[in-house]
């Protein structure tokens, strides 16, 4: 199967592969050990008790040299006091955004931070003294600086012996200038590109990664910032502690990486077993492998990472803002693999055979190989999982639900099947105009208006018309226009309101003079049986005016006899409990 660069060939911009984080640490070979150091004190006739006295002075020439170096540049040394406070590189990103690019000193951190230290240690027993291996904390320099060809580095300076330097760098740092400067467009992108100009130049040159330059600029940035080393008369060796080694595939449109990276993730975080990750890194999985191997998916801020490791090596596919594939190899000791190469023995002489990897700097030209091969075939796993990108999107898109009402369309294409309005249609004829619909079609499409829950057949428009899907499993090419339905209506309903209007007028008049003249007859007599005012039966109710003829007699007062204890307040209450028109219009 084709590799999915070839495959998406046409998607994706560019392919690059070079070193991505590379951290070194760097120790003085005849201090950085216990034996070491005693005898180094031993020869400068210093008592291994006074331990603390000689390093001391070395102590404060570190601190004295880094502030005067600060003072130069015009910055302040910043202590941190919790490594949780913030983040160094967001503080270091900030300060470049007003600072800019060109080369030199940035800032310095300093905090109190765990380091290899030595203790004097008798022994009773021999009557010997040495020195003994014991964990310490002193306080380290964080020297941020922009190098002419390495870009951002920073290098961290313990102020105790053994004197352990750790310098950082970024390949992709460093192949950005190198870009630049062979005149290759590209546009960065944090530790990757946006777009590069031409794929085939940017390998070849990231291919040749410059280490004997790396050397001397270790070597070159120790001598400045931790000048107690001509004391001891020693250059520093520098070994590889962390290596990350990308393989980016560059995308054009994030619309074109994230349902592959998608369906990728999600393919191979089941399909990827310990014996598919030990042949990535070029092993082979036996029974007495004891280390800790598996498959690791972590859902991060910036998205998703998988993750498979084998003991100190892993290789991780994630990807940068949906639109760079990466496949990384991190590896935190670089003697797990294993290369030809010559090896000398004690005795002085050498052979060539296949051993583990050395930690030096210069092996990063053979680990280069052995991690683009590892990236190599993960990438070509990757490539032989079949892709269902395209097969999800036609099962998503027959899984969407084309109408709101499923169960009703799928009613309608029964009734369609058996034709079950056939005889209505034969037999069912109303006169009227038409234009476009039948009035047969406008029944019917209000007859499917009432089966989804319309109140009216002034719903048809919102739960018919907008439901393309229901009309086709209906039958019905278009919703019929409801415009000659509802103006019948509309017609029928005004002429109801405004009869209903005449009659509650003329009722409401007549009542309230009735209750007027009542209420004048009533303050005469008091509301009391006596001459002027005849006394007859309390009804249960009042009668009900509905016209001036029966609602008073003839001298104008009540037609009957005004019941006693009723009130001007019983009357309006039995008006307004009246139903409203449009309560008596549905009735």
């Amino acid at each position: 199967m084709a590799l999915l660069t070839d495959r998406y060939a046409a998607q994706i911009a560019g392919v690059v592969s070079c070193y991505d984080r590379i951290v070194i640490t760097g120790t003085l070979p005849g201090v950085c050990y216990a034996d070491c150091m005693a005898a180094s004190l031993r020869g400068q006739g210093i008592r291994l008790f006074d331990y603390a006295r000689f390093a001391e002075p070395l102590r404060e020439e570190i601190r004295q040299h880094t502030a005067r170096l600060a003072r130069e540049q015009g910055l302040e040394i910043e202590f941190v006091r919790s490594t949780r406070a913030f983040r160094k590189e967001d503080r270091i990103r900030a300060i470049r955004a007003r600072r800019g690019d060109h080369p030199g000193l940035i800032h310095i951190f300093a905090a109190m931070e765990p380091c290899a230290a030595f203790a004097p240690w008798h022994d009773k027993a021999t009557g010997k003294t040495t020195l003994r291996y014991k964990d310490g904390k002193c306080l380290h320099y964080y020297v941020y600086l922009i190098d002419e060809e390495f870009g951002l580095c920073y290098l961290r300076v313990p102020t105790w012996a053994p004197f352990r330097l750790q310098l950082y760098c970024n390949g992709h740092t460093w192949l950005a200038g190198q870009l630049r400067q062979a005149g290759i467009a590209v546009e960065p992108l944090d530790n990757t590109f946006r777009a590069l100009g031409g794929s085939a130049r940017a390998q070849a040159l990231a291919d040749a990664f410059p280490i004997e330059r790396l050397h001397h600029t270790l070597d070159a940035l120790a001598s400045r910032y931790c000048p107690v080393v001509e004391q001891f008369g020693a250059r520093y060796h520098w070994s590889l502690v962390q290596v990350e080694y990308a393989t980016d595939l560059i995308f054009h449109r994030q619309e074109d990486l994230r349902p592959l990276y998608e369906a990728l993730v999600h393919t191979a975080v089941h399909t990827v077993k310990p014996d598919h990750v030990a042949t990535f890194l070029g092993r082979k999985l036996t029974g007495r492998y004891q280390d800790e191997l598996g498959n690791d998916f972590h859902t991060r801020i910036e998205g998703t990472r998988l993750k498979h490791h084998m003991g100190p090596v892993a290789i991780k596919l994630y990807d940068k803002q949906a639109l760079v594939l990466r496949i990384e190899t991190t590896v935190n000791d670089v003697s797990f693999f294993r290369h030809h190469r010559r090896v000398e023995h004690r005795d002085g002489t050498s052979e060539l055979k296949f051993a583990p990897m050395q930690k030096t700097i210069y092996s990063l030209a053979p680990l280069r190989a052995v991690l683009s091969a590892a990236n190599r075939r993960y990438l070509a796993f990757l490539s032989d999982l079949a892709d269902p990108t395209a097969s999800v999107a036609q099962v998503e898109h027959l899984a969407e639900p084309v109408s709101a009402q499923a169960s009703l369309a799928g009613l309608g294409v029964l009734l369609r099947q058996r034709d079950v309005f056939a005889p209505i249609r034969a037999r069912v004829h109303i006169a009227q105009k038409t234009v476009t619909h039948a009035p047969l079609d406008k029944r019917y499409d209000g007859f499917i208006a009432i089966l989804t829950g319309a109140h009216g057949l002034v719903e048809i428009n919102t739960r018919l018309r907008s439901d393309p899907a229901l009309q086709a499993a209906m039958g019905r090419s278009a919703c019929a226009e409801q415009s000659t339905v509802r103006r019948r209506w509309t017609r029928a309903r005004r002429r109801r309101w405004r009869r209903w209007r005449r009659r509650s007028t003329r009722s409401t008049a007549s009542t309230g003079r009735a209750i007027a003249t009542t209420m004048r007859g009533a303050g005469n007599c008091s509301m009391r049986t006596s001459a002027g005012c005849p006394a007859a039966p309390r009804p249960r109710s009042p009668p009900r005016a509905t016209s001036p003829s029966n609602a008073t007699g003839a001298d104008g007062s009540w037609g009957g006899s005004w019941p006693v204890g009723t009130t001007r307040s019983w009357w309006i209450a039995s008006i307004r409990a009246r139903p409203s028109w449009p309560q008596r219009c549905r009735d």
